[in-house]
């Protein structure tokens, strides 16, 4: 893995690219319907291809002016907008999906190797300590993050 020399340059590049993620948020911000958890939940989950789907039936309805009399839930004009403004989001987000994998595979390989140094060092340190506790100080941060873990794992089985 390419190791990065320069932070500070990383740093300036994390910088640029968060002014641009707020600036576009800014901008699409008006346009866009902001859940809560609970509202989330109730939202249903419509299929990937609903808008190839929706204007082919809203073409079909086109020639049945009853179906909103039938059914006064059938709002042509909504259906459109909102496949529409779905469909004009769907660069952002793949360009987002794209980032957010990028971004989260990289800091997952650095913690990643950062922790396997560690662990190489925690079991050299492990072996170490009984004979020399000045290397305990080593061990102890891992015993404890490892200690933790195995507490809330033990709370979330209950």
């Amino acid at each position: 893995m390419e190791k990065i020399t320069d932070l500070s340059s990383f740093d300036a590049a994390m910088n640029r690219a968060i002014a641009h993620l707020m600036a576009a948020r800014t901008d699409l911000e008006p346009f866009l319907v902001g859940l809560t958890d609970e509202e989330r939940k109730h939202v249903l989950l419509a299929p990937s291809a609903i808008g190839v789907v929706g204007r082919s039936i809203l073409q079909a309805a086109s020639t049945k002016p009853e179906a909103s009399k039938l059914c006064p839930d059938f709002d042509p004009a909504m259906i459109a907008d909102h496949i529409e403004r779905a469909a004009l989001l769907a660069p952002v987000v793949n360009q987002l999906e794209s980032l957010s994998r990028l971004v989260g595979d990289s800091r997952n390989s650095w913690l990643a190797e950062a922790y396997g140094s560690l662990l190489a060092l925690y079991r050299v340190a492990r072996a170490v300590a009984p004979a020399d506790a000045s290397w305990v100080p080593l061990a102890r941060p891992l015993v404890e993050l490892f200690a933790a873990r195995r507490s809330s794992k033990k709370k979330g089985s209950t």
